[in-house]
């Protein structure tokens, strides 16, 4: 994906969720969703968002080839990160094959607005791969579905969401950094790293926590 030499690409990869999402909060920009959870092993991931959604209709009958899965597969680039929004459907809408398929391609990891089944299989392939959704479920989307929009924007929660833009998740749940605002937010993650490590410092000193957040911490 365009951007890969990105120097603050680079940056913003050493930065846990967590520090981005407090950064993105204080630059006013993206959101974090944190209804969506790891259901991997692998339960951190940082990439560039490749984004489609699940088009549902229990009522009409939509042949298995149809679905689409291939095609948003095919997209994927090392290092990109599958957002897909089902609707926030309790039933699944990716599994084990895709699973397998985007490790294959590189992929940093799946966020899915919706369930994912095969977990188990998951964990056991040891795939490079971290998934998270809303939860797991038996019962698919497979036979009543469509992906349509591949790399278009999608709405989560009110969060817009791009291709392109930066991506990172943690068991907390995940962030959304718009590509336009990543030096705003890297700043902001830088801050807050640095007064982080000064407050870690002067506690290791056996300094006040109270007049090292005075300190440090009010910006």
């Amino acid at each position: 994906m365009q951007g890969a030499e990105d120097p603050v690409l680079a940056q913003l990869h050493g930065h846990d969720a967590y520090t981005l999402g407090d950064a993105a909060r204080r630059a006013q920009t993206g959101g974090v969703l944190h209804a969506v959870k790891p259901q991997s092993a692998r339960t951190t991931f940082a990439g560039r968002a490749l984004t489609a959604r699940v088009h549902y209709e229990p009522h009409r009958d939509i042949p298995l080839k149809d679905y689409g899965g291939a095609q948003l597969r095919d997209r994927a680039s090392p290092g990109d990160v599958i957002v897909l929004d089902a609707g926030a459907l309790m039933l699944s809408a990716m599994g084990e094959l895709a699973f397998a398929h985007l490790a294959r391609r590189g992929a940093a990891g799946v966020v899915l607005n919706g369930c994912v089944r095969d977990v188990e299989q998951l964990e056991a392939l040891q795939l490079p791969l971290a998934v998270f959704a809303l939860g797991t479920a038996i019962q698919t989307v497979a036979g009543h579905a469509r992906i349509i929009d591949v790399g278009a924007p999608v709405y989560l929660n009110g969060i817009r969401v791009d291709t392109g833009d930066f991506v990172a998740g943690c068991r907390g749940g995940v962030v959304f950094v718009p590509w336009a605002d990543r030096a705003a937010v890297q700043e902001q993650a830088r801050l807050i790293g640095e007064s982080d490590l000064r407050v870690r410092e002067g506690l290791a000193r056996g300094e006040s926590r109270t007049q090292l957040w005075s300190r440090h911490k009010d910006f």
